[in-house]
């Protein structure tokens, strides 16, 4: 099946193969509201391609299991002997797996994906601004993992291992990404974490953040830490926990033309932006 779509940027959406497992919907599902149907899906298995305006996604055998009904919804009817708002309930899978390539101009990625999440939703939300907040149980809660070779069009490739997992709720609401970029005999490996700010049930974001990486085979650490409002900054330490340089705003460190931009400033002057410390950069040459 190939759907086109019509718009001012063309895309299209291959459809190479679909299965799908049902079961029956149990009673106490179909008390949610008239609208949800008597099979519920257990698994579905599609393979399918989006293209359009350069970038091109591909899933193999994407996997989606563990279905619960959610409300999506409503819309006034006659229900439950009154004219009422009635809610709107589809099944949305709480388990997907499968492989995944994507292109751009840009860069390659050929991996896997695995994602388990307790709050599946049909629109997913983000974690909120603070001019922007996300209700609390629409926030993401789960874990998703990805890991293959990354290919930009300019730079090295690379293996990359990614899993991000979101508990926005208990004392300590937080989203952490464990990362290791493999880079041939080298590795930047560690982890990112970042706090919520949740007040009256609601998401406005994230409040502070740390990310503390080590360089293999140097065994250099890099460590940044953030608040909301106030300066980003961290350092980079040998494994005998000497520094040898700062990480912070470009104005703050001595290089007021380069503005807000990150950079690392080494204790012997010279400096690079935060972005390029990776395997590839000086900290390989240390």
């Amino acid at each position: 099946m190939t759907v086109r779509s019509q718009t001012s940027k063309p895309a299209s959406l291959d459809v190479s193969s679909v299965s799908a497992e049902f079961r029956e919907t149990t009673p106490q599902e179909k008390q949610l509201s008239p609208d949800v149907k008597d099979l519920t899906p257990t698994k579905a298995i599609v393979s399918a391609t989006l293209e359009g305006s350069g970038i091109r996604l591909q899933v193999s055998n994407l996997q989606a299991s563990e279905f619960k009904w959610v409300k999506v919804g409503e819309r006034w009817d006659w229900w439950q002997g009154q004219y009422r708002p009635k809610p709107i309930y589809l099944p949305i899978p709480t388990t997907l797996s499968g492989q995944v390539s994507y292109s751009s101009p840009t860069v390659q990625f050929n991996g896997n994906i695995d994602a388990k999440w307790e709050n599946p939703q049909i629109d997913p939300k983000d974690f909120g601004k603070e001019d922007n907040p996300v209700a609390l149980a629409e926030v993401p809660k789960g874990t998703v993992k990805l890991a293959g070779n990354w290919a930009p069009k300019i730079g090295r490739p690379a293996g990359i291992e990614f899993q991000m997992t979101s508990n926005p709720q208990g004392n300590a609401p937080h989203a952490t990404i464990q990362l290791t970029i493999n880079y041939g005999d080298q590795r930047l490996s560690g982890t990112i974490t970042g706090t919520l700010d949740i007040r009256n049930n609601q998401s406005y974001g994230f409040k502070s953040g740390n990310l503390d990486m080590t360089h293999s085979p140097s065994n250099f650490k890099v460590q940044v830490s953030g608040e909301s409002g106030k300066l980003v900054s961290g350092q980079i330490v040998t494994a005998q926990g000497q520094k040898v340089a700062d990480i912070g705003e470009a104005r703050n460190l001595g290089l007021p033309d380069l503005g807000s931009a990150l950079i690392v400033k080494y204790t012997d002057g010279t400096f690079e932006t935060l972005e390029s410390v990776l395997p590839r950069s000086r900290l390989s040459r240390k």
